[in-house]
């Protein structure tokens, strides 16, 4: 395969050059580095050579944990590579450009190195940059961005977010030529189009997109399958698999890997997230020859080198393989099930051999963490059917959706390793007086940080605010929640629309705003995790806190109390440590080694508190916070809050 990486964009017109002391002969690199506000860096580079001779531009990132850090070389906290141009031979000279996403507190420098046919190699380093704080949610894609040589966004059609903030979106534009309408934009910036020449096989073209993800360490080399079109191209090879822009597959290739049967055949891929260990799993639809007709399936581990390219394949179950742990015979593991950086995963499978009514399973490698037919986490009811969505963090935690038997009307639970999150006809903080509804769970997510996304609507007779997003039991966003002057009228919940960055720091998803077409919405949550323990006040109210912030030395932290009794006060406690113990009805989670009294709730029971987080507090420092309200409908005369930890970077 060809080690080659996709370039992010092309633009018109040179940079002014900065002075060199390169040999009249060798390549003269450039660039700048900026940040416009919107907490993105916005970056240009390129190279000339008086010989016109380049044969390549290297673009990459440095991020440091400071300014100070960047200005004194200490060891950068991450590289990425934005770009590898290629001069083909003999170049004059090469530019390009493209915007990523930057956190509050880090510095960022660009380093660019050219090189020309002869291998003479200069490299150019910027000065630092910064950022300030991403917003806590905007609209990332807007209806009516340009792209270049494609016309204007009028959809957004499938989304992901990385580690970083950065936010890939599968767009639909107004050009008008239905083979050229689609594109995948990494921050707004084309990297992909519909039309455009695919390295392999030569000849062919992007006819239409399937699937693209990200990949937090490198923001070029990442798994997306498309249809093909050209010469050759029929229903037999035309999907195919990249990494990046290197080939791994098409449908109709010969299936080689050890534990294959000689004459299986690639028919169909769906490829998961890549972990922190640069690999991650494709689920394969394949064409089996020793099983009976019929759709087949696979699961295959697909490790990368650090340039992005293929290292290993390995096959790791597929239809027909026997279980001796499980009794029966695999008849459809699924699709790209969830993999992480520790080698585990999260795999739903169905059995032959086995009672139809019991013969579903969710496994974690060998543990069966549900089986149809057998008691599920609620009481007095047995699985029915497992796994509908389900999720696995790069920690080892888990997340899924599945259906239990009974009453229909409460047959569907959100469960994880710390035991069941909410089920169907349960109600929340955030929806008090309503219960969740026909639709619960229909997306779900586990980031590294504990914390777990979810989809779901509710029973709320006002149809304009009944869906909404959820982070554990906090509600994110609502339908009907106003943004940009514009208001949410629907939120798209299939697959695709909705996505978390693998370290839950991020949540990204597509929305109708005023009966617009879908646009892409980015949410920072930061760097917190949201625990639970609130305690219920007058009207079955429970307070909620939030966390807002970086929580680097000298950023703004602030912390949002809502749906606390109006009018009456809180007392805030902070802690360097966890406690959970019994307190006045309810659960002290955090250690009082602060506490803040008398703070007022105001009429609609808010309450936002700000302070500079101080310098020196080391990194990977938890805080715990929770807020106790003066409620006489609580016990002992108080509500409380959820907890709220905060983690320093």
């Amino acid at each position: 395969m060809p080690n080659r990486r996709l370039t992010v964009t092309l633009i018109a017109g040179p940079l002014v050059m900065l002075a060199s002391e390169a040999h009249a002969a060798d390549p003269v690199p450039a660039g700048a580095l900026s940040c416009a506000g919107d907490a993105q860096l916005h970056w240009t580079a390129e190279a000339a050579d008086a010989d016109g001779d380049l044969a390549s531009l290297h673009v990459t990132l440095r991020r440091f944990a400071d300014e100070a850090g960047c200005a004194g070389g200490a060891p950068v906290e991450k590289t990425v590579v934005l770009a590898d141009e290629d001069g083909a031979g003999g170049a004059p000279m090469l530019v390009t450009s493209g915007a990523v996403a930057a956190l509050e507190g880090h510095a960022y420098q660009l380093v660019v190195e050219a090189t020309d046919a002869q291998g003479h190699v200069t490299t150019f380093e910027s000065p630092c940059a910064t950022c300030d704080t991403p917003a806590d949610i905007e609209i990332v894609v807007p209806n009516g961005t340009p792209v270049p040589g494609s016309g204007n966004v009028v959809r957004t059609d499938k989304l992901s977010v990385d580690d970083d903030g950065n936010v890939y979106a599968l767009v639909v534009t107004d050009t008008g030529d239905s083979g050229a309408d689609e594109c995948v934009l990494l921050n707004g910036v084309p990297i992909l189009f519909e039309g455009q020449a695919v390295p392999e096989p030569s000849g062919t073209t992007v006819s239409h997109f399937l699937t693209s993800r990200p990949n937090g360490s490198s923001w070029l080399h990442y798994p997306w399958t498309c249809f093909l079109d050209g010469p050759g191209i029929d229903l037999t090879n035309d999907e195919a698999f990249f990494v990046g822009d290197s080939l791994v597959h098409r449908r109709g290739d010969i299936a080689t890997l050890p534990g294959f049967t000689p004459g299986t055949i690639y028919s169909d891929f769906h490829p998961g997230t890549i972990d922190d260990h640069d690999a991650f799993v494709v689920g394969c639809v394949i064409d089996d020859p020793s099983n009976p007709p019929g759709i087949d399936s696979a699961l295959v581990e697909i490790r990368l080198d650090p340039d992005g390219q293929i290292a290993s394949e390995e096959l790791l179950v597929k239809s027909g393989d026997t279980s001796p742990g499980l009794g029966g015979v695999v008849t459809s593991p699924s699709t790209g099930g969830p993999h992480n950086a520790l080698g585990q995963l999260l795999m739903h499978v169905t059995m032959s051999g086995l009672d139809p009514a019991s013969n579903e399973f969710l496994l974690l490698d060998d543990e069966v963490l549900a089986q149809s037919g057998t008691p599920s986490i609620v009481p007095g009811r047995n699985w029915l059917g497992v796994a509908p969505e389900l999720d696995l963090s790069d920690t080892g935690r888990w997340v899924f959706s599945a259906t239990i038997d009974g009453d229909p009307a409460s047959d569907r639970v959100l469960v994880s390793d710390q035991g069941k999150l909410a089920q169907e006809g349960d109600t929340l903080p955030a929806i008090a007086g309503f219960h969740l509804g026909y639709s619960p769970f229909t997306r779900v997510f586990m980031g590294d940080n504990g914390d777990v996304l979810w989809y779901s609507t509710w029973d709320d007779p006002d149809t304009t605010h009944d869906a909404g997003l959820f982070l554990n039991d906090l509600l994110l966003v609502r339908k009907g929640d106003a943004l940009d002057g514009q208001r949410i009228s629907r939120i798209y919940a299939s697959g695709g629309h909705v996505s978390m960055s693998p370290n839950g720091e991020w949540a990204v998803f597509t929305a109708e705003f005023d009966d617009t077409p879908a646009q892409a919405v980015r949410v920072w949550i930061g760097p917190w995790t949201y625990l639970g323990h609130g305690l219920a006040g007058s009207g079955d109210q429970t307070p909620v806190l939030r966390g807002k912030g970086s929580l680097t030395p000298g950023s703004t932290v602030r912390l949002e109390l809502s749906h606390a009794l109006p009018g009456t006060t809180t007392a805030l406690v902070l802690g360097f440590s966890e406690i959970s113990v019994p307190f006045r009805g309810g659960v002290l989670v955090p250690a009082p080694d602060r506490v803040l009294l008398g703070i007022p709730v105001d009429g609609t029971g808010a309450h936002t508190s700000s302070s500079t987080l101080p310098a020196g507090i080391p990194s990977a420092t938890p805080i715990w916070f929770q807020a106790w309200v003066t409620d006489p409908g609580g016990p002992a005369g108080l509500s409380a809050s959820n907890a709220v930890k905060g983690m320093i970077p």
